[in-house]
C-alpha cells in the first residue's frame, strides 16, 4: 500500500514538471500571428451625408498595417499604405435620399486581413454645408440661360438649367439668393439654387430702373444689405434692398458706368465715359458713393480715352482698375493701350500703374496676388488671357505672350483654390487655368459670359 501511494503522489508531480519545463522551452515567436483591426470612425452608422465627406478609418496592428482599403457599395474607392487613413468622398454624384454602405479592410505584414463592420448612410442634400459650383450665364441669342459646372464632381456640366432675361450680364450671389442682372430686358431674376442643381424663381423678375432704357450692367452687394447696380445709359446706379427687393433709389455717377465694387461703407463705380451717340470716350473716372447717404463723396480721375471698366481687390486691399483703352471701331487697331490703375482705398489715390497693353477686360486676382485678365481674342483667332503679379507689377503674360484659350475670352473669376475660370464667348466654353496653364475646358452653351462661384 505504501508503494502504491507513493506512485499516485509521484505521477502528478512528474506531469506538472513536464508541463512546466515544456512551457519554459517554448519560443514566443512561434505563436500564431493576429490579424489587424480596422473600423470606420466617420461617418457614423445610420447617419446622413452630403457634399464632400471626409471618411476616416482607424486601423491598428501589433507590428504594422501595410494596406487599408475602403469600399463604398462593394466598389473599391480608396487604397493606401500610409496613415492617416482618410478619403474625401464626393456624395454629390448620388441622388438625394439614397442609401449607401461603407466598409474597410486592413492588411498586415503577415498577409492577414480584417474586414470592418458596415456603416450605412443616407445622402441628404438638405443638410449641405458647402459645395462649390460655377454658375455661367449664356447669351443664347437673347433668350438667356444659366449653366452649372460642379467643381467637385470632376467638372460635371448641367447646361441651360433655367431661363432668365435678355442678355444676363452679371451674376451676384448674396443673402442665399442668386441675382441675375439682365441688360436688354432691364430687369433682375431672383433665383434659389438647390443642392441637386435645380433652380427656381423666388420672385417675379424685378424692374431695375424707372427708365426702360437704363441698360443695367454690373452689381455688388454692400454690408448694409443693399445692392448697387450700374445703369450704363442713364449714368446712375440703382440702390435696392436685397431682402425686400424694393426701396429703389437712383444715385447719379459718371458717364456710362460699368463695374461696381463695395468695400465697407463705400461703393466704387467705374465710369467708362463712352458717348453712346458719337462712340467717343471722354475722361474716365471712378466714383465713390457712401452707403450712408447713397451720394457720391469723391471721384478719382483716370484719364481721357482710357475707358476704365473692371475692378478687383488684391490681397493687400488695393483696388486694381482695368482700363480697356480704345481701339479703332472699324479696324480694331489699338489707339490707347490697356493699363491697370492701382488705387489705395485708404487715401482714394492712384498709387501705381501696370502698363499691360492690348485690350484687357475683366480681372480676377487669386490669393497669391496673381492677376488674370480676360483679353478678348475675337474672330477665328484664339482667345487671350493676360497675367501680372500684383505684388511687384511684373507682367507675366501680355499681348506678346498671352495665355491662349478659346476664342472671345470675355469674363473671368478666381476660386478659393487659386484656379481661374475664363468664359469664352465665341468658343461656347469655360476654360480652367492653373498657374498660367490650361488644365480643363468645359462646353457650356451659347455665348457664355458672366460667372459666379457659389458655395452653398
Amino acid at each position: 500500500m505504501k508503494t502504491t501511494l507513493k506512485l499516485f503522489v509521484l505521477i502528478p508531480v512528474l506531469i506538472f514538471g513536464l508541463i512546466f519545463f515544456s512551457g519554459c522551452d517554448d519560443d514566443p515567436s512561434s505563436t500564431d500571428p493576429s490579424p489587424p483591426s480596422c473600423r470606420i470612425i466617420f461617418p457614423a452608422n445610420n447617419g446622413s451625408v452630403t457634399d464632400t465627406v471626409m471618411v476616416e478609418i482607424e486601423a491598428n496592428d501589433e507590428i504594422a498595417v501595410t494596406k487599408v482599403l475602403l469600399y463604398i457599395d462593394d466598389v473599391l474607392h480608396y487604397e493606401t499604405s500610409t496613415a492617416p487613413y482618410e478619403y474625401e468622398w464626393n456624395t454629390r454624384v448620388y441622388d438625394d435620399s439614397t442609401d449607401h454602405k461603407l466598409y474597410c479592410k486592413a492588411w498586415n505584414q503577415d498577409s492577414l486581413s480584417t474586414v470592418s463592420d458596415t456603416v450605412n448612410v443616407m445622402v441628404d442634400y438638405a443638410a449641405g454645408t458647402g459645395q462649390n459650383v460655377l454658375i455661367v450665364s449664356n447669351y443664347n441669342q437673347g433668350a438667356g440661360t444659366l449653366t452649372i459646372i460642379d467643381l467637385y464632381d470632376i467638372g460635371a456640366v448641367d447646361r441651360d438649367v433655367i431661363g432668365v432675361g435678355n442678355t444676363p450680364n452679371d451674376l451676384i450671389f448674396t443673402d442665399n439668393k442668386l441675382l441675375v442682372i439682365n441688360s436688354h430686358s432691364h430687369d433682375m431674376n431672383v433665383l434659389k439654387l438647390s443642392y441637386s442643381n435645380a433652380m427656381s424663381q423666388l420672385a417675379d423678375p424685378v424692374d431695375i430702373g424707372i427708365n426702360s432704357n437704363c441698360y443695367p450692367q454690373y452689381g455688388a452687394a454692400a454690408e448694409n444689405g443693399y445692392l448697387y447696380i450700374s445703369n450704363f445709359n442713364t449714368d446712375n446706379v440703382t440702390v435696392m434692398d436685397v431682402e425686400a427687393l424694393a426701396s429703389r433709389i437712383r444715385s447719379d455717377v459718371g458717364r456710362a458706368p460699368q463695374d461696381v465694387l463695395t468695400i465697407g461703407d463705400k461703393v466704387y463705380i467705374c465710369n467708362s465715359a463712352l458717348d453712346s451717340v458719337t462712340y467717343e470716350y471722354g475722361i474716365g473716372s471712378v466714383s465713390i458713393l457712401s452707403t450712408v447717404s447713397n451720394m457720391v463723396v469723391n471721384e478719382i480721375e483716370i484719364g481721357a480715352g482710357k475707358n476704365p471698366q473692371f475692378m478687383a481687390l488684391d490681397p493687400q486691399g488695393r483696388i486694381h482698375v482695368v482700363c480697356t483703352g480704345t481701339s479703332d471701331f472699324e479696324t480694331g487697331e489699338v489707339i490707347i493701350p490697356g493699363e491697370v490703375n492701382v488705387i489705395d482705398p485708404a487715401t482714394n489715390a492712384i498709387v501705381s500703374y501696370v502698363y499691360i497693353g492690348g485690350s484687357p477686360g475683366e480681372i480676377a486676382i487669386n490669393s497669391d496676388g496673381i492677376a488674370y485678365l480676360a483679353a478678348g481674342g475675337w474672330g477665328d483667332g484664339p482667345g487671350k488671357v493676360f497675367r501680372y503679379d500684383t505684388n511687384n507689377g511684373q507682367i507675366l503674360n501680355g499681348p506678346a505672350n498671352p495665355i491662349e484659350v478659346s476664342a472671345g475670352a470675355m469674363r473671368i473669376v478666381a476660386a478659393d483654390d487659386n484656379m481661374i475660370y475664363v468664359s469664352c464667348y465665341n468658343g461656347n466654353s469655360v476654360v480652367k487655368i492653373s498657374g498660367g496653364v490650361i488644365v480643363e475646358s468645359y462646353l457650356v452653351g451659347d455665348g457664355p459670359g458672366a460667372m459666379v462661384i457659389v458655395k452653398r
